[in-house]
Order: C-alpha cells, then structure tokens, then sequence
C-alpha cells in the first residue's frame, strides 16, 4: 500500500510538474508575442506621418510607459539604412540637432552602413547605442534582412546589447519590424528591399524581461532558455546559473521548444528533490508508519502466545480493542476524506460559476460596446476590441472543458442502454450549419446500442467536429462506424483531413497539447483528454491511428448489451 501510494504521489507531482512548465512556456511566448504589438505601433506612426522626429517618437515612447506596461524592454528604437555617399550628411544633421559627438558605429569603411536615429527611453545605457550600426554585427544583420525580406516582426539570435556595462552584465535579443516608404508597393521581395525606410526595433535585455514576466524566482524549478539549439553559447537566460541542469539534486527534467519570431528557443526545465517534498503530501508516509505499526501488533500477539495462552487471551482482548478503536478513526478518517471530496465538487461547481460570471460580463459589455459604439472606435479599437471577444470566447470555452475533464469521474453516469445512432443524429443535426459551410461528406454506418451514459455525447461531439475542423481543403468525407469484438463494440471516426504524425499518437490525448496554433485552429486542447477520460469511466479504451498519407482514424471501445 505504501508503495502504491508512493507512485501516485510521485505522478501528482510530476503532472505539477509539467502544469508549472505549460504556465512558464505560455507566460514566456506570449509576452514576446505582445510585446511585438508595440513595435507595430511604432510602424504604424511612421505611415500615418509625412515625417517622424525625435520628439514625436520620444513622446510615443513615453505613452508607452516601458517600465510599468512593458517591462523587459531596455529601449525602443529607429534605425536607417545610410548610403556610402549620405553618410557624412547623416552625421552633420544628426550633430546639428544637438548631439556634437555622434558618430556612426564601428566607423570602419564598409559596403553597408545603417544608424539608430532613435532610442528611446534616452535614459544612460542608451545613450551608448545611438549611432551605433546594427548591420556591421552578423547576428544583428541576419535578423534585420530577415525583417526586411519578409515584411514580419524578426528576432535576432543572442547578442550583448550595446547598452551593457561592466556591471550586471545580461544576455539580449532585439526584434525587428520593417518600415516600407508610405505609398510605395512592398508586395514582392525586390519592391520590399528597394523600399524599405528603416527598422523600428526593441532591445531585451533577457534578465529583466523574464522578471517581468515571471515575477519572484521558484528556486524549486529552474529553466534554461537557448536560442537554437541546448548548447552553452547559446544560452539566453539561466533562472539559477550556480546550479548545472545536469546536477543529481535535479529531479524532473523537460524540454520545450517554441517559435518566436523567425527562432526556435529551446526551454530546458529542471526541478529539484525539494520541489517534490513541497509538492506532496505525507499520505504514503503515514501508510507506511501505519503499516509498522500493524506489523508490530502482530509480532507482539504471536510472541505473547508463544509464551503464554492466558496471557495471549488478555492480550487478543486488549489489541481487539485498539484495533477497533483504529477503526472507529479510520472510518471517521475515511467519512472527513468523503466530506472533503463533496466540498471539491461543490468549489469545483461555485469556481466555475464564478468564473463564468464576470466573463459573461465581459462578452456582453463588449458586445454592447461593439454593437452599439463601433462607429466612435477607429479600425485599430475596433481591432482590439474583436481580439478582447475572441479570447473571452476562448476562455469560457477553456473554463466548461476543464470542468467537464473534472467532472467526469465523479458524476457516476449509470451503465444503461444507449442507442449511439440516435446520439449521433442529434449530432450531426446541430452541426447541420457547420457541415453545411465546410461541405464536408458525412458517412455514417449502422451504429449499435451499448452501456454507456450521457457524458458519451462529450466523445462523439469532439470527434466529428475535429474530422470536420482539421483539414486544408474544403470538401472531404468522415467515415463513423463499428464493429462487435468479443463483449465490447469498436467505434472509429476516420477522416481524409491533415492527419497526425504517429509520433504524436498519444501526445494529443494530454491535457493542453495541441499540435496547431490557436490562430491556425481553434480549440482548448482539452477536447481528446476529455473524450479518453469519458470512455475509460466507461471501462473502455481510447487509440488512434495514421491514415497515410492523408487523415487520422480514432478508435474506442465500449460494452456491449448482453
């Protein structure tokens, strides 16, 4: 028993585990994601302006409030590509404007020059890149022509910004957005590099902005992040460099990998014996202490009656009663473990609510606010105020699925007779418009009756709507059939759409693992977690498998009636 309860611990932990890195990987790629909505802005000033000068973009950055809304950004910058022949007449008008010491940096001659012009907040350390020509560093320059080719946000790969010192000396990055001349095509790649005006630019420096994001340091878990590939001289940022991803108090190892921007950042997450102890409970200590106790009460009665029968009467009497006594605390232990596990579902069902509430709020508000007031907003309010919908959509969406996942253990669905043909009618009857506006072909075969419950709706739902959501091309066919094997039915739903590589076979059936962006396809990543944990309460099993080249096949089992 000890060490079952061991090994279930040991698996909480880890899934803790793995939920603290999910939050740290998405806490990371999104704030690096919406930080490039500030370089946008920057581009979007250049387009709406004839011209921008230094005091203009001085007072968009100061709007922009860095420090409080944005931490992490050391500076927010203009840089210009500078001609052999313009370049004496860019130093002159720079000079003029006040700075009688401006030079552009490194001055070695070269074929290409460029200059930041701008740097904002002009605090000390930024003082030191004005002027400075990004293009002479290979790292700088691979991402500016990466930005300027491709009209997208670019990421460089791991530099020491020109703003660093002696002291506190931290690994960065910059991103880079291209500005192209107002009124001027930038639909092919020779129009972009011949119209190109500059780059609006940010420098991280990488210490700062992960402390922006994360907050105070878990000394528990640690992460490394690498530009590329694990390797030292690529390392970006170390949450704890005194201690090595390889040391033997690291208990839990996990690597993720996102792309940013034209890189790939590879996160190597460590955690320690002391995040364990933090995260378990003393259950499977106390089973074990138990479990000598016991051990000891039985070794005492058999030597009591070794020595003597009288004396093992006395003593039976005695031990009888201490062991009901036990029992009378462990059935009182086992009654406050069931009263703790009501009030779970109780919170579960009041946290949802809660939940669901303001962001019911929220919707509703907006959508007054969008019906009623889209006129006053301009296209870039109104931007954010579809983008506002979207993710309170997505949210609730989040807030059921998550529910449900933890819900379906604990309804205690009787086993009864349920004719799926009907079930899956229904369905397809309320996907009717969605089936209509994809033209998707659905084939549906002679469906059985089985021992099941309601939360089955939950698994043929996801299923269909995934065959009829994941696919590149607008008309298809999905296949729903079965087959009698032994005392259970086998279901599969088979599809002609994108299809799962087979190394992901069981990934999608974790909580959260999605193998699309969000802006690819919608979803929560529940949705497969939810229908495997639905079929297994069931006493079934849930699989997949690849329909190569083209489309995926998922399977299920479940009892048949006798």
């Amino acid at each position: 028993v000890w060490k079952v309860s061991s090994d279930l611990e040991s698996r909480r932990t880890h899934e803790v585990f793995r939920h603290r890195v999910a939050e740290i990987t998405a806490a990371v790629t999104t704030r690096v994601k919406v930080n490039e909505q500030v370089l946008w802005g920057g581009v979007g000033l250049f387009q709406a302006s004839e011209s921008v000068n230094r005091g203009e973009w001085k007072r968009y950055v100061d709007a922009l409030d860095l420090p409080n809304h944005w931490p992490g950004i050391q500076g927010l910058g203009w840089s210009v590509p500078v001609a052999e022949d313009a370049r004496e007449a860019v130093v002159a008008e720079v000079r003029a404007e006040g700075f009688p010491e401006f030079e552009i940096q490194p001055t070695e001659s070269r074929d290409e020059y460029t200059a930041i012009l701008f740097l904002e907040p002009f605090d000390w350390r930024n003082r030191r890149a004005l002027g400075f020509d990004m293009w002479s560093n290979p790292v700088r320059r691979a991402a500016m022509m990466r930005a300027r080719d491709s009209g997208r946000a670019s990421t460089s790969g791991v530099v020491t910004l020109v703003q660093e010192t002696e002291q506190d000396v931290q690994k960065g990055f910059l991103t880079y957005v291209p500005v192209y001349r107002r009124d001027m095509p930038s639909a092919t790649l020779q129009e972009r590099r011949e119209n190109l005006e500059g780059w609006v630019y940010a420098a991280f420096r990488a210490a700062d902005l992960m402390a922006g994001i994360l907050g105070s340091k878990d000394t528990n878990l640690n992460f490394e992040i690498y530009d590329g590939t694990a390797e030292s001289e690529n390392l970006l940022y170390d949450t704890n460099p005194a201690v090595g991803s390889a040391d033997e108090s690291r208990l839990f190892h996990l690597i993720e990998t996102v792309e940013l921007q034209g890189r790939t950042w590879t996160i190597h997450f460590t955690a320690t014996n002391q995040f364990a102890g933090s995260e378990r409970s003393k259950l499977s200590t106390w089973v074990a202490l138990m479990g000598l106790v016991i051990d000891g009460l039985l070794f005492y009665l058999i030597s009591t009656l070794v020595m003597s029968q009288s004396r093992a009467e006395e003593t039976v009497a005695q031990r009888t009663a201490e062991l009901v006594e036990q029992t009378r605390q462990l059935r009182e232990t086992n009654e406050e473990l069931h009263r703790s596990n009501t009030d779970l579902e109780r919170f579960a069902s009041v946290a949802s609510h809660d939940l669901q509430e303001p962001l019911r709020s929220i919707t509703s508000f907006c959508q007054l606010l969008e019906l009623e007031h889209a006129s006053q907003l301009d296209e870039e309010g109104r931007e954010y105020l579809g983008y506002v919908l979207r993710s309170s959509d997505h949210m609730r969406h989040l807030i059921q699925d998550l529910l449900t996942f933890s819900r379906v253990r604990t309804t205690n669905d009787k086993l009864e007779p349920l004719l799926t043909a009907s079930l899956v009618t229904t369905i397809l009857e309320e996907l009717r418009s969605l089936i209509a506006t994809t033209k998707v072909k659905l084939e549906v075969e002679d469906l059985p009756t089985v021992l099941a419950g309601p939360t089955l709706r939950h698994v043929f739902l996801n299923l269909i709507v995934n065959a009829i959501t994941y696919r590149d091309r607008p008309i298809g066919v999905v296949n729903i059939s079965a087959e009698r094997e032994g005392e259970f039915w086998k279901f599969c739903v088979a599809d002609d759409g994108l299809g799962i590589k087979p190394e992901f076979r069981e990934q999608v059936f974790e909580l959260f693992e999605r193998l699309h962006s969000r802006e690819e396809y919608a979803g929560t990543g529940l949705g497969l977690a939810v229908s495997r944990r639905v079929v297994e309460s069931f006493g079934g099993k849930m699989w997949m498998e690849t329909n190569e080249p083209r489309g995926s096949r998922f399977y299920f089992t479940l009892q048949a009636v006798t």
